[in-house]
């Protein structure tokens, strides 16, 4: 066995199973909205499979809320066990109206390869 392959799970879910997601808060903004991100939760859900996309791809019921793609890889999603299901959340941020410029103060034009880029 190579010494590359010892640690690796190979993991499958099948529609309808329960699975946890595994978030880096501290990596995506719009998802923890703490004070530590260092400390926030890890894993969310359970969240029900819909689909099969792809060999290792799974899309995940969530709610159209959510500011992410429900597609995951398997290695961002953890099976859950036993029957008894509490569904927990990702914490819905709202960052309110896309921000928009009052005015343009300044403009400058730069040269790259003998050509005007902005």
């Amino acid at each position: 066995m190579i010494s590359a392959n010892k640690k690796r799970s190979d993991r499958s879910f099948e529609v309808k199973d329960y699975v946890y997601l595994k978030l880096q808060p501290y990596r995506q903004q719009s998802i923890s909205h703490t004070s530590s991100k260092k400390l926030a939760a890890k894993y969310y859900g359970p969240y029900q499979v819909i689909a099969k996309v792809g060999t290792v791809a799974y899309r995940l019921d969530l709610l159209t809320s959510f500011i992410i793609h429900p597609v995951f890889h398997v290695s961002q999603l953890k099976k859950h066990v036993g029957n008894h299901i509490v569904q927990g959340s990702l914490p819905i941020i709202d960052h309110g109206p896309p921000l928009q410029p009052r005015a343009i103060l300044e403009r400058r034009t730069t040269r790259r390869n003998n050509q005007a880029a902005t």
